[in-house]
């Protein structure tokens, strides 16, 4: 080799060191300029669902109108990561400047904790902190969202609380002879949960009657409060609390004292809400709500249910004491009429307005079926030949001396698992003037997924770890040694 060659060979390879020193350069720096800029306009989130990304426009608004600042501790060991969770987390907490997410590992932090009223920690649990406002014990508003030992919805048992089931009736889906409801992604109602919980420090209360053999609610506080309106267990004494914003009764099976309705009317008469669902009752004839409801210008025929003949009301042919009513003009409605969902009656009793009551009562159907027939409840012999409008649902209004009154009546079985929750959480909206966030809409966890099989995965884990780096670096060598030899 002459001494010509050696200087173009080393003149090239010192062309060659000084461009991949300029390359080397100039990835790093793009990391660092890519690494600076915000995650959520780096990483994009392309499931089906829009999974990872909180996207309502309820979540948009709570956020715009947050002044306070806030921290949000997510808690996970290392390795046990929960990636929905996580990846939401930190796409949650980037849509606003006054909340700053820290991450905690309780293996590092053991303590950390117990300053939350936690007794016994599962991993990709989250605790909102508002450290401005404080509680009665003088400790900074918080709210955790258990991340629980199970993020499947296939048992109950260490459920996670970012996961639920679909709320929708018409949602579930069958195998065999078992009867599921399709699981959901709730990180974005249990974030605004959190954030409307630690950003007040009063709350409206509700008082559920209790004492008649009424049905539990605590399905509908899950659904309808999410921890801002406080509900509260009411056992008619001496009085009704002061604070008490609303009054509901739940499916009761027995009658009121004579007492308890001097009490109710009271309270009535005073310019307070009630929301009544009301059953048929074998155990008793109601005698006292009956009369309650007759001094407020309805009446409840308990002797009947409504029936649906129109085939476009029924949910189906088979059941017809299972209809869609019509729906009057009344804010009760509201996220129904706006979302195009529907309300449904199971075994609805008749309502009817009675034929003199005071002026100062106005009695408002709310839902009712134009195309029904009444049944006994002693058999299956009915009347489907006259049809008429039978009311499920009435909203009557007292108003006098600026004093009113609202009493809400459904009957039949209306607290269930469809979308009636949203006509009570509306009109707990409206009685309590409070903002509840039920038009979030859960994220459907059952989207196609891509399965491989496990030798299939070692196979291409083998080709991109292996394969194709060894086979670029042999393509180098011989690159080189060509070079070389010329």
């Amino acid at each position: 080799m002459n001494k010509k060659t050696n200087k173009n060979l080393f003149k090239n390879a010192g062309y060659s060191i000084v461009v991949t020193a300029v390359v080397v350069a100039v990835v790093i720096l793009l990391n660092v300029l890519v690494s600076a800029i915000p995650e959520q306009y780096t990483r994009f989130d392309l499931t089906k669902t829009g999974l990872y990304t909180a996207t309502s426009e309820e979540t948009a608004k709570c956020l715009a109108e947050l002044d306070q600042d806030l921290i949000v501790y997510y808690l996970c060991a290392a390795g046990e990561e929960d990636i929905t969770v996580k990846t939401f987390m930190e796409n949650y907490v980037a849509l606003s400047d006054h909340i700053s997410m820290k991450n905690i590992d309780p293996v590092v932090y053991p303590n950390f904790f117990a300053n939350y009223g936690i007794e016994t920690l599962t991993s990709n649990t989250v605790i909102v902190v508002n450290e401005n406002l404080t509680d009665d014990e003088g400790k900074p508003l918080y709210f955790v969202i258990n991340g629980g030992t199970s993020s499947t919805t296939d048992t109950t048992e260490g459920l996670s609380e970012f996961y639920g089931w679909s709320m929708d009736a018409n949602a579930y889906y069958t195998t065999g002879a078992m009867l599921y409801y399709p699981a959901t992604f709730v990180g974005e109602q249990q974030m605004a949960t959190a954030i409307n919980y630690v950003t007040n420090t009063v709350w409206p209360q509700v008082y559920v009657l209790s004492g008649h053999g009424e049905e539990d609610l605590t399905y509908l506080h899950d659904a309808i409060s999410n921890n801002i309106i406080q509900f509260n267990t009411l056992l008619l004494g001496d009085s009704i609390p002061e604070d008490c914003d609303m009054i509901i009764v739940h499916n009761p099976k027995f009658d009121l004292t004579d007492a308890e309705y001097e009490l109710l009317s009271q309270y009535l008469n005073q310019g307070n809400d009630m929301l009544f669902m009301m059953p048929h009752s074998q155990e008793s004839d109601l005698a006292n709500f009956n009369k309650l409801f007759e001094s407020y210008g309805f009446s409840i025929d308990n002797d009947h249910y409504i029936m649906e003949l129109s085939n476009a009301h029924l949910l189906s042919a088979q059941y017809p004491y299972i209809f869609v009513p019509t729906l009057g003009e009344d804010s009760a409605f509201a996220t129904i009429n706006k979302n195009n969902l529907y309300v449904y009656s199971y075994y609805a009793l008749p309502i009817s307005e009675t034929s003199s009551h005071r002026s100062s009562i106005t009695f408002n159907p709310i839902c009712f079926t134009n195309t029904g027939y009444l049944a006994t409840w002693e058999g299956d012999e009915y009347d489907n030949t006259s049809t008429s409008k039978y009311i499920s649902g009435a909203h009557i209004v007292e108003a006098y001396d600026e004093v009113e009154t609202n009493i809400y009546i459904f009957t039949g079985i209306f607290a269930d698992r469809s979308y009636n929750y949203m006509v009570l959480s509306d009109i707990l909206k409206e009685s309590c003037n409070v903002e509840l966030t039920v038009e979030i809409e859960s994220v459907d966890l059952a989207y196609d997924q891509l399965s491989i099989l496990e030798s299939e995965a070692n196979l291409w884990g083998s080709i991109v770890q292996i394969v194709i780096p060894a086979t670029v670096l042999l393509a180098g060598v011989i690159v080189f040694i060509i070079r070389r030899r010329k």
